[in-house]
């Protein structure tokens, strides 16, 4: 009888630390999303001052590697919310 209570406690036990390290995974890709989506906007606004087509081109190489780590991190979030 002990036994079979203490298994329960475990399990108790384990799935709050799943929670909490689930939350604390989503804490962090919201704060990963949030910085991507500030430095985006500073790329965008840096790009509409570019003048040399060297410099553009560099611009527009920023601006898509920085989109595809947002567009990573958005699914991550949505993988995280979704169970």
């Amino acid at each position: 009888m002990t036994s079979s209570l203490f298994k329960a406690r475990g399990r108790r036990k384990t799935s709050a630390r799943r929670r909490k390290a689930i939350l604390s995974e989503e804490r962090e890709v919201t704060k990963t999303l949030e910085d991507l989506k500030r430095e985006l906007n500073n790329l965008y606004i840096q790009f509409d001052f570019m003048t040399d087509p060297s410099l553009m081109d560099s611009c527009i190489y920023n601006i898509k590697a920085v989109n595809s780590k947002y567009t990573f991190y958005l699914n991550r979030c949505k993988e995280i919310k979704s169970g």
